[in-house]
């Protein structure tokens, strides 16, 4: 495979949104990259800026969230795929109670999930 370069924040955000973020627990991305490719990564982000990264991508999806949006459900799974323990709360419960408002009292299993995931998040 042909190495990315990376030499500033924006590469190392592609980097992120194509590689790390996906990376499952436990894979191991020296199978993959040289140690100099994950060094320059590693030097020009942190754990702030792929928590901001994420958040973006988030915030992407999650934003067209409206009522009687028909692409609701799809956009929540794409939006879903970069939450995590950062994502505000508050903004997630505003949209998720659309969602439940749309559904008629009958809510399908992801948004049932997102809902229990977002009411024991500790934000």
């Amino acid at each position: 495979m042909k190495q990315p370069k990376i030499t500033n924040s924006e590469q190392a955000r592609n980097f992120y949104k194509k590689y790390i973020h996906s990376c499952p627990r436990g894979c191991n991305l020296y199978d993959t990259f040289t140690p100099e490719t994950l060094k320059a990564y590693e030097d020009n982000s942190s754990r702030e800026l792929e928590r901001k990264w994420a958040f973006e991508e988030f915030e992407k999806y999650f934003s067209q969230i409206a009522p009687k949006n028909s692409d609701n459900h799809k956009l929540l799974n794409k939006a879903w795929e970069w939450h995590n323990d950062y994502t505000p709360v508050k903004l997630v419960a505003e949209k998720l109670e659309i969602m439940m408002n749309d559904s008629g009292g009958a809510p399908d299993a992801k948004l049932l999930d997102c809902m229990l995931a977002t009411q024991g998040s500790p934000r």
